[in-house]
């Protein structure tokens, strides 16, 4: 169970840095 919730974690920093990147154009975009 451990090792799940390490690849979850690992999972949702992609996914949150992802967002961060799309965040980061929109704005150049504004």
């Amino acid at each position: 169970m451990l090792d799940l919730t390490v690849d979850r974690i690992l999972y949702y920093e992609r996914f949150g840095i992802i967002l961060s990147i799309t965040r980061d154009k929109n704005s150049y975009r504004v």
